[in-house]
């Protein structure tokens, strides 16, 4: 049954096609000239298969519009993070303990097994 699935026409179409999206989406190739010099939006760049095949095979001129794409590595740049500690004041902590003390007595007859001692194992004594 699996192997029926698994070797579908359907499951490999699928996978044909997300391969065909994931390589879509990663091939734009860099911009040679420094991100302060504008891109020449008259040349017609090819950015990605879709762009190819309907200007290109299906005949289609300009069908996608040229713009000025930002070719920034922005998204991969080191970021810093803060983070800003909270100290509780004393006032929520008298409320805190006496939250835990009312748990604790509502459930008296708990016992946790983690901390409760292991049985002992009684092994045969080695033979000489």
């Amino acid at each position: 049954m699996i192997d029926k699935i698994r070797n579908s026409t359907f499951y490999r179409l699928i996978w044909g096609l997300l391969a065909l999206h994931l390589l879509n989406v990663s091939i734009d190739n860099p911009d040679p000239n420094p991100n302060h010099i504008p891109e020449d939006l008259t040349y017609n760049e090819q950015e990605s298969i879709v762009e190819f095949v309907i200007e290109k095979l299906l005949g289609f001129e300009n069908a996608i519009a040229e713009y000025d794409d930002p070719d920034t590595e922005e998204h991969s740049k080191k970021k810093t993070i803060n983070i800003d500690w909270v100290v509780l004041n004393p006032v929520f902590k008298h409320n805190l303990n006496a939250l835990y003390q009312a748990t604790q007595k509502t459930l008296p007859h708990y016992k946790e097994p983690a901390s409760q001692a292991f049985c002992k194992i009684f092994s045969p004594p080695p033979e000489v």
